[in-house]
């Protein structure tokens, strides 16, 4: 919580107010301006710009990360582990281990159906 929220300001203009200190950054003057513009004072303007600056950086960074690209080597006896734990955990048939295969294992679609009888 940052020492705008004890301010009589708006929303809106809470929002705008963290926004402009954020975008004025390295700029002399700006904090002085926006202080006398919306009457709070420097250190709540610091404040409001550090706290505008980190929920930036952690929206951006969480965006990232589930783009983020990871590959995984299986050998044949982990997929072979994992046909039977589909079919033992689950009631899955043969056909539907097929169609999961792909899901969990990008790469892997008629993997299955190459490998031996005795996985039927």
């Amino acid at each position: 919580m940052t020492g705008l929220h004890r301010t009589p300001l708006t929303t809106t203009q809470k929002v705008e107010c963290a926004a402009q200190a954020l975008a004025g950054q390295g700029v002399h003057g700006t904090l002085s301006a926006l202080s006398e513009e919306f009457g709070i004072s420097r250190p709540t303007l610091y404040e409001a710009r550090h706290t505008a600056s980190e929920l930036l950086h952690r929206h951006f960074e969480k965006d990232e990360a589930a783009h983020r690209v990871v590959s995984v080597q299986v050998d044949e006896a982990q997929l072979r582990r994992s046909v039977v734990a589909l079919r033992v955990m689950g009631v899955n048939s043969i056909r539907a281990i097929e169609g999961l295969i792909p899901v969990l294992f990008p790469g892997l679609g008629g993997v299955v159906r190459e490998g031996p009888a005795d996985l039927e």
